[in-house]
């Protein structure tokens, strides 16, 4: 299945799987070498359950729900009777639905009501007379790409179903598994079980580009992740009474290969709390790939963020890490471009937003390698933070890099390797991403010197438009408490190439580095990392 054609469809999150584990027993070197023998050529009997112990493990829990206008699946996930389906099967119906069991079996269902954060999952709740069998959930984490997976559910509302498939992806962003195991129209609710016949995912949707409802091989599931967060939340009473409007739209799959993409923020676009509008695109990069994204618009003030996941919360919402950001190219160019190295290989999720509520079309460029920035004619570079190899350790780090125009190649500015900061917060990537952004910021508003100075009884580096200048809060970097500021200033040359740079001594104790000529006599990277 073609990944990109995929992550079309559905945008993109990981799930990892469980395969079935053979038991290890102790045995002695001579039993080991006589079972040898006795079952050389012969496959020993595993311990994993078979399909047909799958099957009666999950079908007693497997429900089929009727509404007064459609038919659905759901499962039995507690004794009492907890019940999830999909939002879509129950949100257009009333408030009490019934569930038909495996054996013929009917019972009323109250539902209880939807995930708050819109994503398509509701719970039922039954009153059983007896304690009903429920399905276990997997452990979290426990699914990957090429695990056997069973979907279980009521297609056409014939009865129970119960397909074999693979999974094929986990979307990294979303939560979405893609597998295929053959579900119909009737399977959304249904469950997505693995080898021990434990829940792994909700069925919820297949790709059916005909239009006729059939299925292609192609289908998604809501990971486990999202399902146990959400069983949670049914048992603390924490249900929307009616299916929230997902407050964030899917994103679009950014492609690299330098084609113009039209789109606009509307007041259907995503929100952020102050009221500004957002698009969001998401895209798979590979660690040292360098990029270049370009946001134009002479409707709104472009804005571009780019973030990556970071983790989950306790709640399993995805986490995320701000790599680079960049609002104006220039005081005189309202568009935005971000230009950087990645640091890793990861998803990538993009923003592409503006300022006051402004609405109004846009274009976007994403392509790779780095593209000088259209700006003013003061403009000389582009700063952005990248990678560069550190001779003592082997490793790429990040490393503040400059693109020149006219030059056509890159300069490595400052590579960023201390670990002082960190116990306030702020990693070498962070400091790279920040100075990188307030140089690139410095060099638009043609403040050329870089100096030292005291801003908050902190010692800093800044960007001054002139000798003479001091430093307020034109600051690029913090120092670290035990460090010289002019030497600092002469390391910025000095360990890149070997002669001592073009600094120039205004007054005593003041030291001026123009940034201009920097770029010009620190040596080329060309288009090695």
């Amino acid at each position: 299945m073609n990944r990109t054609f995929v992550r079309k469809l559905v945008g993109t999150v990981a799930l990892v799987g469980l395969v079935g584990i053979l038991s290890e027993t102790s045995m002695s070197p001579f039993d080991s070498k006589f079972l040898g023998k006795l079952t050389s050529g012969t496959a020993l009997a595993q311990d994993t359950p078979s399909g047909r112990d799958i099957y009666q493990k999950v079908i007693p829990s497997v429900v089929e729900i009727r509404t007064l206008n459609s038919t659905g699946s759901g499962f039995v996930v507690s004794s009492d009777g907890l019940i999830i389906t999909n939002a879509h099967v129950v949100d257009d119906g009333p408030s009490v639905v019934t569930v038909v069991f495996q054996d013929g079996s009917q019972l009323t269902a109250d539902v209880l009501g939807f995930d708050a954060l819109g994503q398509d999952l509701a719970a039922l709740q039954v009153y059983p007379e007896s304690e009903l069998q429920a399905i276990p959930t997997a452990p979290i984490g426990s699914l990957q790409p090429g695990d056997q997976v069973y979907a279980v559910g009521s297609p056409f509302g014939i009865g129970i179903s119960f397909t074999a498939g693979v999974v094929s992806d986990i979307d990294s962003l979303d939560g979405m598994i893609q597998h295929d195991a053959p579900i119909n129209p009737g399977n959304s609710g249904g469950p997505l079980v693995d080898n021990n016949g434990d829940i792994v995912g909700v069925n919820t949707a297949l790709y059916n580009p005909t239009g006729n409802g059939t299925n292609l091989g192609i289908s998604f599931a809501i990971s486990n992740e999202r399902l146990q967060a959400f069983i949670g939340s049914a048992e603390a009473g924490q249900l929307a009474q009616s299916r929230p409007t997902p407050s964030a739209q899917r994103p679009q799959e950014l492609l690299f290969d330098g084609q113009v993409v039209d789109a606009a923020l509307t007041q259907e676009s995503n929100q952020f709390p102050s009221g500004s509008y957002y698009d969001t695109y998401v895209f798979s990069g590979e660690s040292g790939q360098e990029v270049s994204i370009q946001m134009s618009s002479s409707d709104i003030d472009s804005y571009l963020i780019l973030l990556r996941p970071s983790g989950r919360d306790e709640n399993g919402q995805i986490l995320f890490e701000k790599i680079a950001d960049q609002d104006d190219i220039s005081s005189e160019n309202a568009n935005a471009q971000l230009s950087l190295t990645l640091p890793e290989t990861s998803s990538y999720l993009l923003l592409a937003t503006s300022f006051a509520k402004e609405t109004g079309v846009y274009s976007l460029k994403a392509e790779n390698g780095f593209t000088a920035a259209a700006s003013s004619s003061n403009q000389t570079a582009s700063f952005f933070c990248g990678q560069s190899l550190d001779p003592a350790s082997g490793e790429n780090l990040p490393t503040t890099l400059s693109w020149i125009p006219e030059l056509q190649g890159k300069r490595s500015i400052i590579v960023w390797k201390s670990q002082f900061f960190e116990q306030f917060g702020l990693t070498n990537q962070q400091r790279c991403v920040q100075a990188s952004s307030r140089l690139q910021t410095a060099i638009e508003e043609e403040r050329f010197y870089l100096t030292a100075g005291n801003v908050d009884n902190q010692t800093v580096v800044c960007a001054v438009g002139q000798e003479g200048e001091t430093c307020g809060q034109n600051y690029i970097f913090a120092l670290k408490p035990t460090d010289n500021p002019d030497i600092v200033l002469q390391q910025l040359i000095v360990s890149l190439r070997d002669a001592s740079g073009p600094l120039y001594q205004s007054r005593p104790g003041e030291t001026y580095l123009d940034i201009r000529d920097l770029l010009t006599t620190i040596p080329d990277m060309g288009n090695e990392n």
